[in-house]
């Protein structure tokens, strides 16, 4: 016993402890405000309460969202404690999985009432719904990593970047493939960030940008749905569609103002309806219950969290290391940018989560197998362990 509580702090000591704080600290926030929109006039009817503690409600839905977050931390320590490199070598085994996965949404997938595209699949079992392309994002991650790190020497050849294109199209299009346009965009930024970080050469940034420019039109007027272009027009004036399109940016818009600078409270919270205010727009429960304030508290809590994942970065003792940590780097990013953005109107509405905040079972736990694998560069990139440190001085 004596053994396992040595090996217990053993690792407590090795590990970050600032970013699994960071990361507690958003989760534990992040369930204030579920437990805030659960008590909302527009989730009472469809939220089920399973017990009322302090006045408050406790749905199934906060119990399903906090048993995602054990299940994501519990993960994220074992992940941690294997060799990222180890984890790399797995590749085979986890990309795989995840396109099968999410190829199977293409047949058998289905939504979960909050958005059009069919991007989940159900468990069976236990009635819960999982959504593959979370997991398709670490897959990603490592393979892109592993690709980068194997081709190091010629990175900038034009065959090494054709082919590091074609790696980075087969997620983004099978995404979109599945309709979900916002996840497409953040395998986008993945890609392109990991890209930069690897050192890819300035100029083929900008060849990507002019031709990306050029396709702009075709994509706007032959490719993109009536209801696709809507979304990058509304989100300027959702009042003028404030009982269409545009309803949930305008009342997002008015919660948030309505919080002033220290919110309504807890109690006082809820009575301005929102739909899905538990996952795309919980940072207006965030501006609404403890205002400008807890606003800034959510933005900083998460710019604080992408900022440590930076310096894990710079401080991994290779480039495969480096990378994975980009990875994550650039997926919390991405998803903090895009989903403020379109809570406080100034990005269009694309269905991403807000992380560590927003309600979603599987986005949540795969956010954290993305942390474990942060954490495990961290510890493995350390010269020596303390049990070695401890060896050293004792010869």
């Amino acid at each position: 016993m004596r053994k396992v509580f040595s090996s217990i702090g053993e690792y407590f000591r090795q590990t970050d402890k600032l970013l699994l704080l960071l990361c507690l600290l958003a989760t534990g926030y992040g369930l204030v405000l579920l437990l805030v929109a659960g008590q909302a006039n527009d989730m009472k009817d469809s939220s089920t309460v399973l017990a009322t503690v302090g006045g408050l409600d406790i749905t199934m839905q906060f119990v399903k969202q906090f048993a995602s977050v054990v299940l994501g931390v519990i993960a994220a320590l074992i992940i941690s404690a294997v060799d990222y490199e180890i984890l790399a070598a797995c590749w085979w085994i986890l990309a795989p999985i995840s396109v099968v996965l999410v190829v199977l949404t293409y047949f058998i997938g289905m939504d979960t009432g909050a958005a059009d595209d069919k991007a989940w699949l159900m468990i069976p079992g236990i009635g819960m719904t999982f959504q593959p392309s979370e997991l398709l994002k670490i897959a990603f991650i490592i393979t892109f990593s592993l690709h980068l790190y194997k081709t190091r020497d010629r990175l900038n050849s034009p065959l090494n970047l054709l082919l590091l294109c074609i790696h980075g199209a087969v997620p983004v299009g099978m995404i979109i493939l599945q309709g979900d346009d916002g996840t497409a965009l953040v395998f986008l930024f993945i890609f392109v960030v990991m890209m930069f970080a690897a050192g890819i050469k300035l100029r083929y940034f900008v060849i990507g940008g002019v031709l990306a420019a050029i396709a702009a039109p075709i994509l706007w007027f032959y490719v993109l749905q009536p209801f696709q272009r809507d979304r990058f027009t509304i989100f300027l004036h959702p009042e003028n569609a404030r009982l269409d399109e545009g309803y949930q940016q305008y009342q997002s818009r008015m919660i948030i103002g309505s919080g002033k600078l220290t919110g309504k409270g807890i109690a006082g919270s809820g009575q301005i309806n929102l739909p899905e205010r538990q996952n795309d727009f919980i940072f207006s429960v965030s501006g609404e219950t403890f205002g400008f304030i807890g606003s800034v508290l959510v933005i900083a809590i998460l710019v604080a969290i992408i900022l440590r994942i930076f310096f894990v970065s710079r401080n991994a003792k290779d480039m495969l290391g480096s990378l994975m940590c980009m990875g994550m780097f650039a997926t919390l990013t991405a998803q903090t940018l895009m989903n403020v953005g379109m809570n406080i109107c100034l990005l269009p509405v694309v269905g991403v989560t807000l992380p560590f905040f927003s309600a979603g079972g599987s986005s949540t736990t795969t956010l954290y197998l993305g942390i474990g694998l942060v954490l495990s560069v961290y510890i493995h990139s350390k010269p020596k362990t303390h049990t070695e440190e401890l060896r050293r001085r004792r010869a």
